[in-house]
């Protein structure tokens, strides 16, 4: 359970949080750090079993697909501060446009040429071209950091 601080405060990690919390109070909280501006440093992949605390989410419905992951840089920035743990969630919720919305993204297959790092987190925007039967393709995917001051990856 958090932990209440002498100032009234309450951790936000939760090191082995009841089973009826896990997902309703909080989510798993992964030793991983996205950049927001370049792709940040080289990660393993992630087993979703395996991380070593919970971090507490006080408000708003959480699923099991969720999880926090820490994003470090300046170019989310006024959104997303310099090492604020952020919430994310996969599965189903990759469905459907993704026009406008923020992601955590992963280059795949390699590494990032000038950071090698594989993960960031940015505004998706895209180009499509739609043929005759109502269906597209895309032409372009960009990344785009909030903060004006910051390099589109």
């Amino acid at each position: 359970m958090p932990r209440e601080k002498a100032d009234g405060e309450t951790d936000l990690f939760v090191l082995d949080p009841p089973p009826g919390d896990r997902f309703v109070t909080c989510v798993p909280l992964y030793e991983l750090e996205a950049a927001a501006g370049a792709f940040g440093p080289d990660q393993p992949a992630v087993d979703p079993g395996d991380h070593h605390a919970w971090i507490r989410v006080e408000r708003g419905r959480l699923t099991p697909d969720m999880f926090s992951i820490r994003v470090r840089g300046r170019s989310m920035e006024p959104m997303i501060p310099d090492g604020s743990c952020c919430l994310f969630r996969g599965g189903d919720a990759l469905a459907g446009t993704r026009e406008g919305r923020i992601f955590l993204v992963s280059l795949r297959d390699g590494l990032d040429p000038e950071t090698g790092g594989r993960l960031t987190v940015k505004r998706y925007s895209s180009e499509k071209l739609y043929d005759d039967g109502g269906g597209f393709r895309h032409t372009r995917i960009v990344l785009r950091p909030l903060n004006p001051n910051s390099i589109p990856s």
